[in-house]
């Protein structure tokens, strides 16, 4: 059977996007000493687990904050782009040897621009607050610039093709100014697990185009505005809802995308007799198989990120407060404290399961539905609405039950460690790292099914558990937020740490050049 002759209209585009043959970097590529990357990717490893991210942002993350180092010490591209992208080619975000040196230029010029508009956005918008302006800029410029360095073009297209699919079948009964651009962020959360910063640059990129020097005073005229607009559409009452209706779309399009860049040298030929489905099955093998080792790293950065940016400074805490409070330590307090939270985060690996053939058949079934139908019949249509209408007094009723279990949870918490001779502020630790890992564990078991789409049936231990510990995930939610933006071991690493050890590695790296030239004279 003849699959590409079958294809809907819209998929022939995508397919059309995937097979355009992208040039090669030219000429002089940038190197870095190996020894020197070494170690600066181990230090990058660290720093990087003191922050609970998606692995998606994680350049873009570390753009942002060389970026903000290098700021307060100089003001123009040219002196802050090569060393920028030296630190990142250390720390091996992208291959050596592989970035080409007059990618350096581009950047310099992207952040020479973005330095001007700020500039000419505190000119005419006087009231826009110093500390907000400088942030939101500095995230779209680090947004801008990790698309220049890896531009994802697998993740952009497939977007571009599901926003087109999916556009039909949501329906916003009462905001359809807002329906495009809310469609279009939630679909880059679901697919390619974008940050706001990564948001907001591509909201930024709709509203006023690429920023260049010649719409830059365009743009700082309209940013105002723009900014708001922009912030407003985070803030949409259905942001959330159109997540998660996206979310249970979004896993055959992950998958096509894989199995399109896996061919894209050959790929006409994957629409003819079978290969598709060998193909996706897979790409699907491989994708479960992925899923334990991304489980051991979350696992492995949610303990760093509890040890390191929790644990030390809640355990200083205890024992300052337990010295003054009692006049000594008590051991025993400070072991389980220590103990408890990455044995529960290892516990988590024995829960992990992989996808099976059903789920791999249905995957293959949803693809097959997007592929070949005008009207995808795989995803079902859903209408929400702003002002929906809820039931005032159940919910209430709700929220009330929902807090007497997490009261009754928490006294069952305090008698058991009562019994166990623990004192009431080791107790409150307790609880706080108790808190803080559900909502960990929550998250890592979540990833480990991301592409699970055959539906579990509610049963009763289904219910027991939303009903026991939603009210514990929600608060862990919102405390492992609140304390990485409020983080004093982060502000550390930055400034009293991190920027001399990046003037002793560029030292070292030149050191080493050095030598290596003096010994190729030799013969």
């Amino acid at each position: 059977m003849d699959y590409e002759a079958k294809l809907s209209p819209l998929a022939k585009k995508y397919i059309r996007a995937i097979g355009m043959d992208y040039a090669e970097a030219e000429g002089k590529m940038i190197a870095v000493d190996r020894v020197v990357s070494e170690v600066a990717g181990f230090y990058e490893k660290i720093r990087s687990a003191m922050e609970y991210q998606e692995e998606e942002v994680v350049l873009r993350s570390s753009i942002e904050r060389i970026l903000r180092r290098r700021l307060l010490f100089d003001d123009t591209g040219e002196r802050i782009a090569e060393p920028l992208i030296r630190e990142l080619a250390w720390a091996k975000y992208f291959a050596n040897n592989k970035f080409p040196e007059i990618l350096i230029s581009k950047i310099s010029k992207k952040i020479n621009l973005y330095i001007q508009l700020k500039r000419e956005v505190r000119k005419r918008h006087a009231k826009v607050k110093k500390e907000t302006l400088d942030d939101w800029i500095l995230q779209i410029m680090s947004a801008d610039i990790a698309f220049t360095i890896n531009p994802r073009l697998d993740m952009q297209h497939i977007s571009n093709f599901m926003f087109h699919v999916i556009y039909k079948k949501i329906k916003i009964t009462d905001d359809l100014e807002n329906k495009d651009p809310l469609i279009f962020l939630n679909i880059k959360r679901a697919i390619a697990k974008e940050d706001k910063a990564f948001l907001r640059y591509e909201l930024f990129v709709q509203y006023f185009g690429q920023l260049t020097e010649h719409n830059i005073e365009d743009v700082a005229d309209e940013f105002k505005q723009g900014y708001k607009q922009i912030e407003g559409i985070f803030n949409h009452p259905l942001n959330e809802r159109i997540l998660s209706y996206i979310k249970r779309q979004a896993v055959p399009f992950v998958i096509l995308a894989d199995v399109c860049y896996l061919h894209k040298e050959n790929i006409h030929e994957l629409f003819s007799d079978e290969k598709l489905g060998a193909a996706i099955s897979s790409v699907c093998k491989k994708r479960y198989a992925q899923i334990n080792s991304k489980t051991r790293r979350a696992i492995i950065r949610s303990i760093i990120f509890l040890f390191v940016t929790k644990a030390l400074f809640a355990l200083f805490v205890e024992g300052v407060v337990e010295r003054f409070i009692y006049g000594h330590l008590f051991i025993k307090s400070l072991t389980l404290n220590t103990i408890m939270p990455p044995a529960i985060m290892f516990l988590i690996l024995f829960f992990v399961k992989t996808p099976g053939r059903e789920n791999t058949a249905k995957i293959t079934e949803r693809i097959k539905s997007i592929l070949f139908e005008d009207e995808v019949s795989a995803i079902d249509e859903k209408v929400f609405t702003v002002r929906e209408k809820r039931n005032t007094f159940l919910y209430t009723i709700f929220i009330f039950l929902w807090l007497v279990a997490f009261v009754t949870g928490v006294w069952l918490i305090h008698t058991v460690l009562s019994a166990l001779e623990i004192d009431v502020i080791s107790q409150g630790v307790f609880l706080f790292f108790l808190i803080v890992v559900s909502f960990l564990a929550y998250r890592i078991n979540m990833a480990a099914n991301t592409y699970n789409i055959v539906e579990e049936r509610e049963n009763f231990k289904t219910v027991l558990f939303n009903f026991l510990f939603m009210p514990f995930i929600h608060l862990g939610r919102r405390l492992t937020l609140s304390f990485s933006r409020l983080n004093v071991f982060l502000i550390i690493f930055d400034f009293v740490i991190e920027t001399p050890f990046k003037t002793v590695f560029s030292f070292m790296e030149q050191w080493f050049f050095f030598l290596r030239g003096e010994r190729e004279k030799l013969g």
